[in-house]
């Protein structure tokens, strides 16, 4: 009978330890999924301000539902981003902004085949604005990639 004390006193630390073992291993597999959803939901957002960005460069079509989905997108990056970053994603729905009521201008010359002085204006503004969006690409990506990193701990 005092065997089997014994052996049932051993079986007992031996299950509390790998019930500590699994824990653990349960921890760091949640923890690596937590990582990972966040990883996930911040991409989303860098690559929503780069497609739209891509579009507007590429003089394709930037539709309503691709506005929507980067507005949605920066809505997001209140909660997930850090203030340094955030101040990228604001600056990026600045110049959207600014590129989509140039771009609505535009079309109404067009629209209205009008051919003025205005026209020309709103044509160099929208060069401008082409060019200062070219050049907030990089340190945007930049800003990104310090959210971005996704090391094994």
């Amino acid at each position: 009978m005092e065997e089997w004390l014994q052996i049932s006193k051993f079986l007992i630390t031996l299950i509390a330890v790998a019930g500590l073992y699994i824990a653990r291993q349960q921890y760091v597999v949640n923890k690596t999924k937590i990582r990972l959803e966040l990883y996930d939901k911040r991409f989303g957002i860098y690559h929503s301000i780069v497609t739209i960005f891509e579009n507007m460069l590429c003089d394709e079509k930037v539709n309503e539902k691709l506005f929507f989905a980067f507005e949605t997108s920066c809505n997001e990056a209140r909660f997930l981003l850090p203030d340094k970053v955030l101040n990228d994603v604001t600056q990026a729905r600045s110049l959207a902004y600014k590129w989509k009521r140039l771009n609505r201008e535009l079309v109404a010359f067009e629209r209205k085949n009008l051919s003025s002085d205005n026209v020309d204006v709103v044509k160099n503004k929208m060069i401008a604005l082409e060019e200062e969006i070219e050049s907030f690409i990089d340190p945007m990506t930049k800003s990104f990639s310090t959210v971005l990193k996704f090391e094994k701990f």
